[in-house]
């Protein structure tokens, strides 16, 4: 049967499970990725023992199933069970419950608090008696009763009844006379009555149903009465067990009843076999009767050799579907049968089912899609003794197909490297495989073993490994497969050497929601997927500067820059770990600001060849804020200069701003400053063609103001992380007061309303959930459609609160689900009620622009009905290509029509049909001169214009201008000179002491020239007076002595006079200004004087102190500092 892939509808898919991995670490079981809503059907025989019988199954709220049965290692001492599946027949949980003896069940009822009623017999040493059980929604008994007196029971079917209680029909053998049972009991399993009914000869009950108007109707086969050996017995009852009439249908021959149900139209619809009527051997009977038991009509179906049945239900779009067995269209052997009617009961179409064992139905049911979900059992016989029994559980569409073919094998390190496998190669979990032809298209993940079992249709397949990096190689891949027949399974194995011996680490950080003055836990990932031991492994977390460090599951040191290390050891090919990291947000901050973490892992290196056309230019980009403004900074770390310019894009909050160009030699950078006032600023670039990776530098600078006014927020997410290397993970977060209980958050979140991404960006997706059902939650389970245009092939799973599992199916729906999880409810427990789950995903190549990107999930708890249903989109926008321009121009020159008076720059966008242009342009206007000015310079300082030096005063003209820049400019100067000032100064020095140089033995006048930093420069006439002796007349007389020279603040004059007398202190500057009068004729008496002067309010410079008395004057020279 071909199958053609469908899409899956737009409503909260159903649940797909598989085993745990490692840590829990996402590398799960394969499975096929079948659509939920037109299923493609599959095939399970669950494994419990050797004799294995399904009696039932029903769809449950979550979209998956639960089947009842019974099993045992023989014959005898069987067992009952509950098995709740996903939709693709995977094993979510199962419960085994019974006595010491043997147990075994018909009858089973899903019921309206969401739990299951089962019956059937159990044996209590003597004889069987009714064995009711009443369980929860995860298979956890509530109660169970036996009824029953001394004859052989056994329940056959049970339904609730609408007033709360249960009734159960069946058959009871006392030795003597074998009759039909119908038993009714209270919503708690309390006996209410117990009916016999039947005649003298072997009668027995096999199905009931109630009708709307609260009658119970109960069929079986009967040899009491009738027209035959055995004929069809139909009865009702009301809800007190007082019998209304029965009635038979059958013919001269033997007919039975397996099932009944109303009918929308208000008859009863009947489902069995009859061999009668029909074709040959026994045909599946359906007949319809009225209400009353008037038979409306009857119809069989069947070949010459045998068919047997029927369960049947009414199909919503009209007509009805039955289940049974048929011998006469394969092969002898009985193959499950299933029909399609009108309304009338006129066959549309049917199916069989190829196989070779006995395969017998017990129940049927419809799916939610208009499918089907039969329960029964597959075995062997010999001479009608049971060998071996299996349970059969077959989920089919609403076409009645399914898929039956496998490939399976396994893949592993082929260590020796024969392409064999031999003891002790290991396998590894979470790899992916694909089987596709031009129609369809089929995913599996290994197992932790790495076994992998992908459900396929007939046809031929390329079946594909698809390994997680380039550093290993398959000995051969893209097999061809071809299946020839339904219920095949073809084994291919994938023997896995290393192309390059490297370790490729991994590792992933998030958390759900960051708040002021509040914790946030971060569960931080890695894993190995190299192909050797990574040595000496170690993680770098970076925080942002208003989260702190708190703790960590794992030993930390802590570095430069709000940096923690946590060293890892070695990880071996395939390992993967994980640790928690908790910090604290500051409680300043506002709400709404981004505040992240970088979570680096290392080794990091690279181990493929550079391609040939890498420059070896590496760029990385930084941002920080300097007042109103961003300080940028690039810088090419790479070994190599960069051959080709690369564009540097200012975006200011979500809109282009500015663009520069930039091409750096190897170790250099550009530092430049962009305006802010509140703004977020974002700055990106591309590194250049062949660069090793995936890296696309950017850095967001959110909130740089210094005048207190608003700050523009959420603007930093809107845009991609460079975290696409597998070696880094940025989590950039807005602080919120409050998260939805199950919201979906993306990353990058997208521009405007539209969520606006480019093409070829990843998409990060977190789904958060909270508790609110009322109870823990032992499970949660998270399901999340994948649009279309997502390459399924680059699914990298990230960070969650919890362990999980997580699995695939190949309409893009992936399920992530926590066991065992515990998750208390908000009311009990509102921080721990939380969780989160996170992965990565790429696009496909070149997706259309404008198409959508939809995103959709569903959050269940304990395989409840859906919780939530929360989703996200994205929006593709146009490519954008680049071109920077700088244009020069004299001022009020034209540019594409404008006349410009000055420097600006501007940014045009032009829409193109497949791509938008965005032309930056920075004009330079040059200056037009046409002015003449006066102008001085010092006498001893030339003059520097119209690059020339220019010494002597005069009329000079410029003439550069015209021809360097092009523009008709001309500037006259009248240059004048100044003279320098002079000034005189007396001093005195002894006789052959040096003096501004020179060594003076005679007075003599030295002429000085004093630099000024502000004016023109001083000339000083020094009259230097030379005495003889050892000392002055101070030195001598007054033992005068000056210090500290040089001062930076004050000096301090001291002398020792041999007697009183009068004299005059002053202070003048180097140009002879008076400073300070220090004394005026004032008469100091003999002995010590000391007198402090403060220069603090004095220009630095050389000044002059001078003393008069007796007639003479002396000066000494002061420098301050």
């Amino acid at each position: 049967m071909k199958m053609a892939p469908k899409k899956a509808a737009d409503f909260c898919p159903s649940i797909l499970v598989m085993k745990r991995f490692s840590i829990a670490l996402l590398l799960l079981l394969a499975v096929p990725f079948l659509p939920i809503t037109k299923a493609q059907g599959w095939q399970l025989k669950p494994g419990f023992n050797n004799y294995d019988f399904a009696r039932g199954a029903f769809p449950t709220p979550d979209g998956g199933y639960i089947v009842a049965g019974h099993t045992g290692l023989n014959n005898d001492l069987h067992d009952a069970y509950l098995l709740k599946l996903d939709p693709f027949g995977r094993e979510q949980w199962r419960k085994v419950f019974g006595g010491p003896m043997h147990d075994e069940i018909d009858g089973f009822y899903q019921t309206s608090d969401g739990g299951y009623i089962i019956a059937g017999s159990t044996f209590n040493g003597s004889n069987n008696d009714i064995w009711l059980v009443k369980t929860d929604r995860l298979g956890n008994i509530e109660w169970q009763n036996t009824y029953g007196n001394a004859a052989f029971e056994f329940g056959r079917a049970v339904i609730q009844t609408s007033d709360g209680g249960y009734a159960v029909v069946g058959r009871s053998d006392n030795g003597s006379d074998i009759g039909i049972f119908l038993l009714k009991t209270d919503g708690a399993g309390s006996q209410e009555w117990y009916n016999i009914y039947g005649g003298t000869e072997e009668d027995e009950g096999w199905g009931l149903a109630e009708t709307p108007g609260q009658q119970i109707v109960f069929v079986g086969a009967t040899a009491s009465f009738g027209a035959g050996a055995k004929d069809i017995y139909l009865a009702k009852v009301n809800l007190n067990g007082d019998f209304q009439w029965f009635q038979t249908f059958g013919g001269a021959d033997e007919e039975l009843a397996f099932s009944v149900i109303p009918t929308s139209d208000g008859h009863l619809l009947i489902g069995g076999a009859t061999r009668s009527f029909g074709a040959g051997d026994f045909d599946v009977y359906l007949v319809k009767a009225s209400n009353d038991g008037v038979l409306q009509w009857s119809k069989t179906y069947g070949g010459a050799f045998g068919e047997w049945g029927a369960f049947v239900k009414e199909v919503p779009s009209g007509g009805y579907a039955l289940v049974g067995t048929a011998q006469s269209f394969n092969n002898f052997f009985d193959d499950i049968y299933l029909i399609r009617t009108d309304n009338d009961g006129n066959e549309l179409w049917y199916n069989t089912f190829l196989q070779d064992k006995k395969d017998v139905p017990h129940s049927l049911e419809l799916t939610p899609d208009d499918g089907f979900i039969i329960a029964g059992h597959s075995r062997v016989d010999t001479n009608g003794i049971v060998e071996t029994s299996q349970s059969l559980v077959m989920r089919m569409d609403a076409s009645g197909n399914l898929l039956s073919n496998y490939l399976q094998g396994r893949i592993f390190h082929d260590l020796n490297g024969n392409c064999a496998f031999d003891s002790g190669e290991p396998g590894f979990g979470g790899w992916m495989l694909r089987a596709s032809n031009p129609n369809q298209t089929f995913y599996g993940l290994t197992d932790s073993d790495g076994n992998y079992s992908i459900l396929t249709d007939t046809g031929s397949f390329t079946l594909q490994l698809i390994p997680p990096n380039s550093y290993w190689q398959p000995c051969e891949n893209n097999l061809s497969q071809v299946f020839v027949s339904t219920f095949d399974t073809l084994v291919a194995s994938f023997p896995l050497q290393a192309a390059y011996d490297c370790p490729q680490l991994e590792v992933d950080a998030a958390t759900s929601i960051i708040q002021p003055c509040k914790s946030a836990i971060y569960d931080v990932r890695y894993c190995n997927h190299g192909t050797v031991d990574a040595q000496g492994t170690y993680v770098e977390i970076t925080l942002d500067p208003s989260l702190a460090f708190v703790s960590a599951t794992l030993p930390s040191t802590s570095q430069p820059g709000n940096t923690w290390r946590f060293d890892i050891g070695n990880l071996a090919p395939g390992e993967c770990g994980g640790f928690a990291l908790k910090t604290f947000l500051a409680c300043n901050v506002d709400l709404g600001r981004t505040h992240g973490v970088k979570a680096h892992i290392f080794p990091d290196s690279i181990c493929l060849p550079p391609a040939p056309q890498w420059d070896g230019s590496s760029l990385e980009v930084k941002g920080n804020c300097q007042g109103d403004s961003v300080q940028f900074l690039v810088k090419n770390k790479g070994t190599g200069g960069m051959d080709e310019p690369q564009a540097l894009i200012v975006i200011e909050d979500q809109i282009v701003g500015r663009a520069l160009q930039i091409q750096l030699p190897a170790g250099d950078s550009l530092v430049f400053k962009q305006p802010a006032f509140g703004k977020t600023i974002r700055l990106e670039t591309e590194q250049a063609e062949g660069h090793p990776g995936r890296s696309r530098p950017s850095v967001a600078v959110e909130g740089c103001s210094q005048s207190g006014g608003n700050v523009s927020l959420g603007y930093v997410t809107m845009f991609p992380e460079d975290d696409a290397d597998a070696f880094q993970s940025i989590d950039k977060r807005e602080s919120a007061a409050y998260l939805p209980p199950d919201a979906k958050l993306a990353f990058p979140k997208g521009i405007d309303s539209l969520h606006l991404i480019k093409r070829e960006t990843d998409i990060e997706y977190l789904i958060h959930f909270k508790n609110t059902s009322g109870d823990t939650a032992s499970a949660v389970v998270i399901q999340d459609t994948l649009s279309h245009w997502l390459d399924l092939t680059t699914l990298r799973p990230g960070s969650a609160s919890h362990p999980y599992q997580m699995a695939l199916s190949n309409t893009g729906i992936l399920q992530f689900t926590f066991d065992n999880i515990q998750l208390p409810d908000s009311l009990t427990n509102d921080s721990a009620a939380h969780g989160f789950v996170k992965f990565r995903v790429s696009q496909l190549p070149n997706v259309p622009v404008d198409s959508q990107i939809l995103n959709r999930s569903c959050v269940t708890f304990d395989y409840s009905s859906p919780h939530a249903k929360p989703s996200y989109f994205h929006t593709i926008k146009k490519p954008e290509v680049i071109s920077i321009s700088d244009v020069s121009l004299c001022t009020g020159g034209l540019y594409q029509g404008v006349a410009y008076q000055g420097d600006t720059a501007f940014l045009q966008s032009i829409a193109l049909p497949l791509v938008d242009s965005l032309n930056y342009t920075q004009i330079t206007a040059w200056p037009v001169y046409d002015l003449s000015f006066q102008d001085s310079t010092c006498a001893n300082v030339p003059y520097f214009f119209s690059g020339q030096w220019l010494s002597a005063p005069g009329l000079y003209q410029d003439t550069t201008l015209v021809t360097t820049l092009g523009c008709d400019s001309l500037v006259t100067v009248d240059l004048s000179t100044i003279p320098l000032p002079e000034i005189t100064l007396d001093t005195a020095i002894a006789i052959g002491s040096v003096f501004l140089g020179r060594q003076l033995n005679s007075d003599t006048v030295v002429v000085d020239t004093v630099f000024s930093e502000m004016g023109c420069d001083t000339v000083v006439r020094w009259v230097v007076d030379v005495y003889t002796g050892s000392q002055d007349l101070f030195e001598k007389t007054l033992n005068l002595s000056v210090f500290p020279n040089p001062t930076s603040s004050d000096f301090t004059i001291e002398m020792d006079l041999p007697e009183a007398m009068e004299m005059s202190m002053e202070v003048v500057d180097i140009l002879g200004r008076r400073v300070a009068i220090l004394a005026e004729n004032i008469v100091f008496q003999k002995g010590k004087q000391r007198i402090t002067i403060d220069t603090g309010d004095w220009p630095s410079g050389i000044y002059s102190l001078r003393f008069q008395t007796g007639g003479r004057s002396f000066s000494k020279k002061i420098i301050k500092q």
